[in-house]
């Protein structure tokens, strides 16, 4: 399981830099309102851990990783699995560089809490879900379900009015916090089962 992990990072390293880098200076060079950071956060970790688990998926299928690795001592679930670490790891990743970058600017612990918690959750549900659609149907068609799908998001949001600033900033209680939470960990949990399911089924 170590030695997948190695592989992950050292096929993704390069990109994984390029991307905290963009992301700095994006905060760095941000002085919005909280909304703004919001939407910057939010939508940066959607982005890039979505577009970033497609690309590991993708690598492994242009170099036919799965039948290179088919008679070694890993399991089908054990690469599925990986690849569910990585994308937890990137999220937290990146969370704890914003709220490092949020508290050198000054910002107080209620308010990282509150830019922080729904986009974090929103990231592992996307995520978990472009990671289920990319072992079903494969990655191109992955991308384009994906792109779909935050279209519709954020049109939902937008209709919904809960991109307003007053509705993160002052809006959400502890309570609904730890729903967002539970219901994300559900989501991921229920994904990497199916992907497990998907990837096993799948001939090589």
């Amino acid at each position: 399981m170590l030695g997948l992990m190695k592989k992950e990072f050292f096929t993704m390293k390069n990109y994984i830099i390029t991307a905290g880098v963009i992301m700095i200076v994006l905060i760095m060079a941000m002085k919005g309102s909280g909304a703004a950071e919001i939407g910057m956060f939010s939508g940066y970790v959607m982005a890039y851990i979505s577009i970033f688990m497609i690309t590991m998926i993708a690598f492994d299928e242009k170099n036919k990783w799965d039948r290179y690795s088919s008679p070694m001592p890993v399991t089908k679930k054990q690469q599925v699995l990986c690849k569910y670490i990585m994308q937890l790891l990137s999220i937290i990743i990146l969370t704890a560089l914003f709220v490092v970058l949020c508290a050198v600017n000054g910002k107080s612990a209620l308010y990282i809490k509150e830019v922080t918690v729904i986009p974090v959750a929103i990231s592992i549900i996307i995520s978990s879900i472009v990671l289920m659609l990319s072992y079903k149907f494969g990655v191109n068609k992955a991308r384009m379900i994906f792109v779909g799908m935050i279209f519709l998001i954020v049109f939902a949001l937008k209709m919904c009015g809960l991109t307003d600033e007053a509705y993160f900033i002052t809006g959400n209680s502890n309570m609904f916090y730890i729903i967002s939470i539970i219901v994300a960990f559900a989501i991921y949990i229920a994904s990497f089962c199916l992907s497990v399911h998907f990837h096993s089924n799948k001939d090589f």
